[in-house]
């Protein structure tokens, strides 16, 4: 047995029964967001297209337990998109993975 913990489990997928208190709805998209602390932290998050980008970062903010703060951060999607309006949808993919930046502006 592993006595090693290292906080990533739950970016596995073969964790992913045990992520989600309830099943995956329709037009549910299942992403994760990468914090940029120290150890880093990925959280999952359960969105649909239509969420918009204020709300992702909302969630973000409340999982990660204020480390991250709504009104100061910064999300990159894959390929380096940064969503620079919070009133646009998010639009990603099933299993996609962001990256959570603090914004200082």
């Amino acid at each position: 047995a592993k006595s090693r913990h290292t906080g990533d489990n739950a970016a596995l997928p073969s964790q992913q029964g045990h992520i989600s208190h309830k099943p995956l709805q329709e037009g549910d998209i299942q992403i994760f967001v990468e914090l940029q602390t120290s150890p880093r932290k990925t959280i999952v998050l359960l969105v649909k297209n239509s969420t918009s980008v204020r709300e992702v970062k909302e969630f973000v903010d409340e999982k990660s337990d204020g480390t991250f703060s709504a009104s100061h951060m910064r999300l990159v999607g894959e390929g380096g998109r940064y969503f620079s309006s919070d009133e646009l949808p998010i639009n990603v993919s099933h299993g996609a993975t962001l990256v959570c930046f603090p914004a200082w502006r």
